[in-house]
């Protein structure tokens, strides 16, 4: 390890730790489930309700706590402990007897049920917000802790606000580091919001930063062509490519529902899929791969979608993201923005068609972004070119 000198450290305050690339030692992608779920790492179910989101999670689960054999590869998982989060289902009537009909080893299974106050019978409700210390003294003590399943996670995301999309990617990083640290995978299981148009990254919990920060997001839907049948599809693999597709079936074992899974790689790719069913997937997949100018567009938009927002708040956020100020200013001019004050020495940034619905007086004065972005886009060109700063 070295560090570099800048001119903020000279005094010793701080110093940018590097590392040669050369003396980093390699390793390749440790996987829970071959090529779907990895080791270390955040990974997501999204489909709408009724699917089977829920199932594939207890049947991954099953398998981990049993040492049992992945459905594609028939290759053994090393068993190990999960950590079970289940915000919608009764541990008595529903997890616990799904689990037990599937085979798995309730012994290696733990679900939670809160936080416990200390001098109190009371329990706190867990949020991902707040608790992430808590979680990671908890897999502390499971030391054979393989998995940990938020069913859904928004169950577990009180306090956070799902379109601030810089607190979620705060929130993020630290249940990957936690994931890293403890060597588990952590899989969120989610529905699909019901936004009719928009990237289908934020029909996610409506923000593209949880697909963002998965490094494996999978897709349920309806097979097209089987009503009987569901088909699990890669919207994202960041680490493995060409594993194709799943398809399976819920069937009745004594009262309780599984999964019945069918032979065979499904070669349909998520796009034809959910263009097929009721959303496009190209809205899924479309931000993998963007410009910065498109993310900040994006991002934008989560932090307006809920009313004005603070000036002076929105660039606190920019920083702390490291977006250019002109790639903002190019974006906000793009969604047509406007900044406004409210007469008592707050200014906001709203989207133009919010602004339509506030009455007349709500603002002393309204200012279209547009000339304010060109202006700075026409002093960065001249100083650029050596025309020096103009006024």
């Amino acid at each position: 390890m070295s560090t570099v000198m800048t001119e903020s450290t000279k005094h010793g305050a701080q110093r940018l730790a590097v590392r040669r690339l050369a003396d980093v030692p390699r390793r390749p992608v440790n996987w829970l489930w071959p090529g779907r779920i990895p080791v270390g790492k955040f990974s997501m179910l999204c489909g709408d309700p009724g699917l089977g989101k829920s199932l594939v999670a207890l049947d991954i689960a099953a398998r981990v706590s049993s040492g049992g054999l992945w459905p594609d590869t028939g290759t053994r998982v090393e068993p190990g402990s999960v950590l079970l989060f289940a915000g919608e289902d009764d541990a008595a009537d529903t997890v616990a007897p799904r689990l037990a009909a599937v085979g798995a080893d309730l012994e290696r299974i733990q679900i939670v049920e809160g936080l416990a106050v200390e001098g109190s019978r009371r329990q706190k409700s867990f949020s991902l917000g707040e608790h992430l210390d808590e979680l990671d003294d908890a897999l502390e003590q499971l030391t054979d802790a393989r998995l940990v399943v938020l069913d859904p996670i928004t169950a577990f995301l009180q306090g956070v606000h799902e379109c601030r999309g810089g607190v979620v990617r705060r929130m993020l990083a630290g249940v990957t580091e936690i994931a890293r640290r403890r060597g588990v995978a952590v899989v969120a299981v989610t529905h699909l919001s019901k936004r009719g148009s928009g990237p289908a990254t934020l029909r996610a919990l409506d923000s593209l930063a949880f697909a963002a920060a998965a490094r494996s997001v999978w897709l349920i839907a309806s097979d097209p062509t089987d009503p009987t049948r569901r088909l699990m599809t890669s919207a994202k693999t960041n680490l493995a490519a060409g594993i194709g597709g799943l398809a399976y079936s819920i069937e009745t074992a004594g009262d309780q529902p599984r999964l019945k899974w069918h032979d065979g790689r499904i070669e349909i790719c998520a796009d034809d899929l959910v263009r097929l069913s009721r959303a496009s997937l190209i809205e899924m997949t479309q931000h993998i791969e963007w410009t910065p100018r498109n993310e900040v567009v994006a991002w934008l938009r989560e932090q307006l979608i809920d009313g004005p927002l603070l000036r002076k708040e929105l660039w606190r956020e920019v920083r702390g993201l490291g977006f250019a100020r002109r790639t903002v200013y190019r974006a906000l001019h793009e969604i047509g923005a406007l900044v406004a004050n409210d007469g008592h020495g707050e200014k906001y940034v709203i989207l133009s068609e919010q602004a339509t619905e506030l009455p007349r007086d709500s603002f002393d004065r309204k200012m279209k972004l547009e000339s304010l972005a060109a202006g700075r886009v026409v002093k960065a060109a001249k100083r650029r070119s050596g025309g020096g700063a103009t006024t």
